[in-house]
């Protein structure tokens, strides 16, 4: 099967094959040897914290709510809308204009939420 007659769950598996195949060869280099510490750095784009807050609506048989992402400096980034029943999960990024209206409900709980975390 080609790269591009693969579905997006087919392609994210095989490049998380070669990302955990890389992570066994980092753990197979010494800790401190040179080569070990340029293999890793090598290896990572960025490292990015990040507070997801879920504002849960209900759960189990359907579990649904809102993922609300803040960035580092704990600026609202985007609201995903996530719904899960008997073993399924599906998330929803909100549109613009969706996510004005959710942030407007529900976004001082979340806000809040986020402030008490320490990054």
């Amino acid at each position: 099967m080609t790269n591009q007659t693969k579905t997006q769950e087919e392609k994210a598996r095989d490049y998380l094959k070669g990302r955990i195949e890389n992570a066994n060869k980092a753990l197979t280099l010494e800790p401190d040897a040179e080569d070990g510490a340029d293999f890793l750095h090598q290896n990572i784009l960025a490292a990015t914290p990040e507070i997801v807050v879920t504002i849960e609506l209900s759960w189990g048989g359907p579990a649904d709510g809102f993922l609300f992402y803040f960035n580092g400096d704990k600026e609202l980034e985007k609201i995903t809308y996530y719904f899960s029943d008997w073993g399924t999960y599906d998330e929803i990024t909100l549109s613009r204009e969706d996510q004005e209206i959710i942030e407007q409900i529900y976004g001082e709980i979340a806000l809040s939420a986020c402030e008490n975390y320490n990054v």
